[in-house]
């Protein structure tokens, strides 16, 4: 917490980081649509038309139970796969977020016996590099209409044709109470099963891997709860509220210990 705050604290570099929390040591950082198909569908063409039959189908069956502000972001500019992303459903995104403490937030969470980590990267350097050596196809990472939904263009392209790179993307209709409370963004790949941590370190120059040990996890939660980061507010609603009662009593009773497994039966 020490180092998030020098770096972090004050000055440009909080403005040009991007952030995402991951509680365990994932070999892949994959999209959840990418997780799905990886080793399942043939190439990568099978898997665009899973992805494709996954955004046509939410957005047929969900608009019955979305209230009418989430119908609105859905029929938005972009809005269809950051509201896919919101309720589960599998997409090309990767969420991040703007701020290295909500990061911290999600590496202490959850899984207690694990070490965790903080991924970082500068979203002005893994822009302007991506701009300048894939210009003629970044542009599909543009919303456009896809059927009756405004989805990137890269989800009518053939993945074959694309060379691999990430771009930053944000969600710029409106927006739904988690997205704002997280600070949050995500990237999205030029195609499917893009590892995006490994795209994103070809690109940006300046990136940050940090460690976060599982005796670290309680007290990091106890420090952030001072700080009014907790599940309450990043998840504004009744399940928040109940998780982060869940996460006070385990910070307070754990606080400096390494999990056993018999803590968490």
């Amino acid at each position: 917490m020490s180092f998030l705050l020098n770096a972090f604290g004050a000055g440009y570099m909080n403005n040009d980081f991007v952030f995402r929390g991951e509680s365990v040591e994932h070999t892949l950082r994959f999209s959840q649509i990418d997780r799905l198909t990886f080793n399942r569908a043939h190439d990568r063409r099978e898997a665009l038309l899973y992805e494709q039959q996954a955004a046509q189908r939410f957005w047929q069956d969900a608009r019955l139970y979305l209230p009418p502000s989430e119908q609105q972001i859905l029929d938005s500019l972009g809005g269809a796969l950051p509201l896919m992303r919101h309720y589960g459903a599998p997409t090309r995104l990767l969420d991040w977020t703007e701020s290295p403490w909500i990061a911290l937030y999600f590496t202490c969470a959850s899984s207690p016996k694990k070490h965790g980590r903080i991924l970082g990267f500068d979203r002005f350097h893994l822009t302007g590099a991506v701009d300048s050596q894939h210009k003629g196809q970044t542009q599909l990472a543009s919303p456009r209409k896809f059927g009756e939904m405004h989805v990137p263009a890269l989800l009518s392209s053939d993945p074959e044709e694309l060379d691999d790179w990430i771009v930053c993307y944000h969600h710029v209709g409106p927006k739904f109470p988690r997205l704002m409370a997280q600070q949050g963004l995500f990237t999205l790949g030029s195609k499917p099963w893009l590892d995006h941590w490994e795209t994103a370190q070809q690109y940006a120059t300046r990136g940050l891997e940090i460690l976060v040990r599982n005796d670290q996890k309680a007290t990091c939660l106890r420090r952030l709860a001072r700080m009014g980061i907790t599940a309450a507010s990043l998840f504004p609603d009744a399940g928040g509220v109940g998780q982060a009662i869940n996460d006070d009593l385990y910070s307070r009773l754990n606080e400096g210990r390494i999990v056993s497994e018999s803590d968490t039966d």
